[in-house]
């Protein structure tokens, strides 16, 4: 079994990123979507060359969500108030990606799994 993320399990918001607390700042989502579990985490993309520290991370059963789009719903209305905007993203699926769009095949995601456009 993979071992989890240093950020898998944090929720992080301090004075180091106090800069990054405001709506004009901006920061990427980063994710692991899998079958059993859903990890995000929230990065000030003015550090992303670097190891930064999460803004804002969780991880969710991917059971509990009909898509994707559930668990990023959640995930949003979780975000502290006055946290940077996302302006970008990057997720790691668990199933194939062909032609942009990625078949994410779990029992957790249904008989006809997830389509990620």
């Amino acid at each position: 079994a993979m071992s989890s993320p240093l950020w898998a399990d944090r929720h992080i918001i301090d004075g180091d990123f106090a800069a990054m607390s405001s709506p004009d700042a901006s920061a990427v989502l980063i994710g692991d979507i899998g079958g059993t579990n859903i990890r995000l985490v929230l990065v000030p993309d003015a550090l992303c060359g670097s190891r930064p520290r999460p803004l804002h991370s969780v991880r969710y059963q991917t059971a509990e969500f009909a898509h994707l789009r559930d668990a990023l719903a959640r995930f949003v209305a979780e975000l502290p108030a006055g946290l940077a905007r996302v302006t970008a993203a990057a997720l790691s699926v668990c199933g194939p990606v062909v032609e942009g769009s990625a078949i994410c095949m779990a029992e957790s995601m249904g008989a006809s799994g997830w389509r990620l456009d």
